[in-house]
């Protein structure tokens, strides 16, 4: 229940909204004063009453057409990256439904695409389209699919339809860069050149705050690292609601590399996993509070797979890695320590699945070969960092 101050701020803020005639002002008073209890109430109802407000408040979550697609309300500049992050959880609140379908639909695809299952990826895709919308993480994954399909012809029908029907610029260029880092025969350095020369930065900080945009959703390893990163989160409300939530995962996981944000990003974590239940939020819930007794943190099947590792049984290591691997393929480190069993074991390379040509079996050759030091280390580094990219 409210209490009387409490209702105070609410109909002061929504009176603020509704006789406003200047909305930067009125949006700038909702996201850095407005307690998020607070807030989260009033969006509630002003959104039910007030339908312009719901454009205002949720973007174009899940954008029905191309060009739809990095439409939004007025952006105005951020105070902190604490108030762009509590605006963003109003709209996770809303669509937490679609986004928790959306996480096991994306790993449903990422899985059949490691596995070369690329009929079951393509179909999988089409569902998350028609249960999420356009967004720039479906634009990315359908080029990754055509590419590892041989169907570079409809790649570039994809990406022509993306600039003759979205008229964003934005989008445009997102998309062209995205279309050329899922080339098989992608030049890696060439790519991370391209992206340092392009959106260098320079004196200019409005002009520097757009580039950083790029450079971070474009090459996050080589550019996650930034002095503030409200703008990466204000610049995604044009986007849909999964890349708006992927792109704010990653900067919490960044953020809580930093002992000043430690107490903020645990409690956003906590909130968002229990609105989605994203596996991915674990190791910050878990690192936070490493007596948490949250079962999910831990995988049985993988603390099995480690503890035969580690007593020397790499035979059954080897199988057990495989049937892990077959199923759920987002651990990397098991790739290494499936390569491994076979070095210890002195034996030659057995692929985990039957088509030695899918991406798993060349991911977990080519660190066999890195550690067994069969082939030149330099171009299998290069190799691993070409697919990292």
């Amino acid at each position: 229940m409210k209490t009387k101050s409490e209702l105070n701020i609410y109909h002061h803020a929504i009176g603020k909204v509704l006789s406003s005639n200047k909305k930067k002002d009125t949006l700038h008073f909702l996201k850095n004063v407005v307690d998020f209890n607070v807030l989260s109430q009033m969006a509630e109802t002003l959104t039910k009453t007030v339908k312009p407000f719901n454009f205002t408040v949720y973007g174009n979550a899940l954008p029905e057409n191309l060009q739809d697609l990095g439409k939004a309300d007025t952006l105005f500049k951020p105070e902190s990256i604490e108030n762009e992050i509590k605006w963003l959880l109003l709209s996770i609140k809303k669509y937490s439904s679609e986004l928790s379908l959306f996480l096991i639909l994306k790993q449903e695809f990422e899985n059949n695409f490691l596995l070369g299952n690329y009929e079951k990826a393509e179909n999988t895709l089409s569902v998350i389209l028609k249960e999420t919308g356009y967004s720039l993480w479906y634009i990315e994954a359908k080029f990754l699919l055509l590419e590892y399909q041989n169907k570079s012809e409809e790649q570039k029908i994809f990406l022509s339809e993306i600039y003759e029907t979205n008229k964003n610029g934005l989008i445009g260029t997102l998309a062209h860069f995205l279309s050329q880092r899922t080339e098989r025969n992608l030049s890696a350095y060439k790519y991370d050149y391209d992206i340092s020369n392009l959106f260098k930065l320079n004196k200019n900080k409005e002009e520097n705050e757009g580039r950083e945009r790029y450079r971070y959703r474009l090459n996050f390893f080589e550019n996650y690292s930034l002095n503030d990163y409200a703008y990466i989160v204000l610049f995604e409300n044009k986007n849909s609601i999964v890349d708006r939530y992927l792109i704010l995962i990653s900067v919490l996981k960044v953020l809580f590399l930093n002992d000043e944000n430690k107490n903020f990003i645990y409690s956003k974590a906590r909130y968002i996993y229990r609105k989605t239940t994203d596996n991915s939020l674990l190791p910050i819930l878990f690192g936070f509070n490493p007596k948490s007794q949250n079962k999910e943190y831990f995988d049985a099947e993988y603390l099995r797979i480690l503890d035969l590792y580690y007593s020397g049984l790499f035979e059954d290591s080897i199988l057990e890695c495989s049937k892990y691997l077959s199923k759920n393929t987002k651990h990397f480190d098991l790739y290494i320590i499936y390569a491994k069993c076979h070095v210890n074991l002195k034996k030659n390379f057995t692929h985990i699945t039957p088509d030695n040509s899918t991406l798993i079996n060349q991911l977990a050759f080519k660190i066999y070969n890195l550690i067994s030091n069969s082939g030149n280390r330099k171009d299998l580094l290069y190799n691993l960092y070409q697919i990292n990219e």
